[in-house]
């Protein structure tokens, strides 16, 4: 119990890393794009730059938004669901997954199907629904869990799965648009600085051959 508990503070704090990681790698990219690769490619271009710093502002702006939102957004607890009404603690071994007056006699005040279909989550003593899954990192059951992310120091669930998307999303075609954005600044390289072949020319083989002669 005490290294899942270290494990856990440190996964946490690993997590909170990467965010600041990554957080940081988009920031410098949205910057190299901004100041030096839309400078270079659309030169003069006074319009054609402000289009690419618009459209490079426009797809940061929803990367961090996403990003923030599934980051920091609960990921989907089930702690409004009803508690039964004596919930076996981590302590207890025994070999009874529902000790007796458990999710077999809920509360009055608890409808009679409130746990159908639930099954009972040990650590955190609650009744997990169908698709939810209690996650070791963050402590807690997670419904409609797809995986704890560690780039979001979170878990991806009912409640932030569709900003997740939108995250993976937008940094495709933030990708997308540095990778097309690097090749029009090669091209504007090129265009300006041709590439010359290091192989001497008939006539300075010949001056050459002249002068040491």
């Amino acid at each position: 119990e005490r290294w899942r508990a270290l494990e856990r503070v440190f996964a946490r704090w690993a997590g909170r890393a990467l965010v600041v990681v990554v957080s940081c790698v988009s920031l410098a990219i949205g910057w190299a794009i901004i100041a030096h690769t839309s400078a270079v490619a659309c030169g003069d271009r006074r319009l054609l730059r402000a289009v690419s710093v618009a459209l490079t502002v426009a797809i940061l702006f929803n990367v961090f938004w996403n990003y923030v939102h599934a980051a920091a957004r609960p990921a989907g607890s089930t702690a409004s669901l009803p508690l039964p009404r004596r919930a076996r603690s981590t302590r207890d071994r025994s070999p009874d997954p529902f000790p007796a007056g458990g999710n077999r006699a809920p509360d009055p005040e608890v409808s009679r199907r409130a746990f159908e279909g639930c099954r009972l989550c040990v650590p955190c003593g609650r009744a997990k629904p169908p698709g939810a899954h209690h996650c070791r990192t963050c402590g807690v059951c997670v419904q409609a869990m797809d995986h704890h992310c560690p780039f979001l120091g979170n878990c991806v669930g009912a409640d932030n799965v569709r900003h997740f998307i939108l995250f993976t999303g937008y940094v495709s075609i933030g990708n997308a648009w540095g990778l097309c954005t690097a090749w029009a600044c090669a091209r504007a390289c090129v265009s300006v600085y041709p590439l010359r072949s290091h192989r001497p020319s008939a006539g300075s083989r010949a001056t050459a051959a002249s002068s040491g002669a």
